[in-house]
């Protein structure tokens, strides 16, 4: 009650007052309240300025916060399976928990979450990568509500972000698009995503600037095996969602991938690997043992959930020929961050 309250004060204050209060708010370290306040005042009329602050916020609020776990220890266990061993579990998104992810990407490395997104999400999550996009490729003449880029914060100390490497793979970051960060986080918001990680992490999560990307991936795209543990370090508690804004796997290009939990790390750039990063055909076969890689398929709204230890390849074939829309969002606890990333509170 107290909280509706609150609320409807808010409706009948001005968005200058509010843009006061959510300054004081995180002033007091209050970061969680002033992004809630600046995120009510933009629903109400977007609003360039808005959205920048949020990101300032979140990237900056973070090294304001005190953060821990309520878990003992990493990783999550799992006395048996409810799945059958080599396939990649498939559920709806109303059986989607914290135990189903830990049964689909601890007992096989993935889980793969059907319609987790609506097709309205998927039409305005489209149209947000096409205007992150092109307002990347408009510079220096780029709209801001969808291209200013990130500046990491002194507390983070300068890091390098491979802007170009990104977009030359098909793809915008997420944090450089303030517009397209906004309807992305309002949209996991409202599906549960981010309560759901915030119990499977141990801790409401932050996402990775360098690794969130909002992806339009051409037919004749291609990339090698990697597990992405292989550089993001050790010590790190993290979940990827990766999301299709448009059907993939037949007619555009989605991912193969190993349908099994890996133990470790294998060793990478060995034999016909094409980077020092990634693997070749035979090392991810002896890696997957009796569990092959399987072409994955996915309708808009379809997800999939997993690991720094899930190997796995972005996957074309001759004859493809739509455009894949898609979103990358990596997640990690807190309390376990690889400052290397840049963090954002989610």
């Amino acid at each position: 009650m107290i909280a509706l309250i609150d609320k409807l004060h808010e409706k009948m204050q001005s968005a200058a007052s509010l843009r006061e209060k959510a300054e004081r708010l995180y002033e007091q370290g209050l970061v969680q309240e002033a992004l809630a306040v600046l995120t009510r005042l933009n629903r109400r009329q977007p609003d360039i300025d808005i959205e920048q602050r949020l990101v300032q916020m979140r990237h900056q609020g973070f090294f304001r916060l005190k953060h821990s776990s309520t878990l003992q220890s990493w990783p999550r266990t799992l006395a048996s399976s409810p799945y059958p061993a080599g396939e990649i579990p498939s559920i709806p998104r109303a059986l989607l928990t914290p135990q189903a992810m830990v049964d689909g990407i601890i007992g096989h490395g993935s889980l793969i979450v059907r319609n987790l997104l609506s097709p309205e999400d998927c039409r305005a999550l489209i149209r947000a990568v096409d205007a992150s996009i092109e307002a990347y490729d408009a510079r220096p003449e780029s709209d801001p509500a969808w291209f200013t880029p990130l500046q990491p914060c002194e507390e983070n100390g300068e890091q390098k972000v491979a802007r170009g490497w990104i977009r030359q793979g098909g793809g915008a970051l997420a944090a450089d698009s303030p517009r397209g960060l906004f309807q992305l986080l309002e949209v996991l918001g409202e599906a549960g995503v981010i309560t759901l990680l915030a119990d499977y992490l141990g801790e409401r999560p932050a996402l990775s600037v360098k690794k969130t990307t909002l992806r339009r991936v051409q037919p004749d795209t291609s990339s090698g095996w990697h597990q992405d543990g292989a550089f993001l370090g050790s010590n790190i508690r993290t979940v990827n969602l990766w999301i299709a804004l448009t059907d993939c796997g037949v007619d555009a290009p989605s991912m193969d991938m190993v349908p099994v939990r890996l133990p470790a790390i294998v060793t990478t750039g060995t034999g016909k690997a094409d980077f020092s990063w990634s693997l070749d055909d035979e090392a991810v076969l002896n890696a997957a043992g009796e569990a092959p890689p399987v072409r994955l398929q996915f309708k808009a709204g379809d997800a999939i959930f997993f690991d720094e230890l899930n190997l796995h390849r972005t996957a074309a074939s001759p004859g493809m020929t739509q455009t894949r829309y898609a979103i990358e969002a990596w997640f990690f606890a807190p309390s376990h961050y690889p400052l290397n990333q840049l963090p954002i509170l989610a």
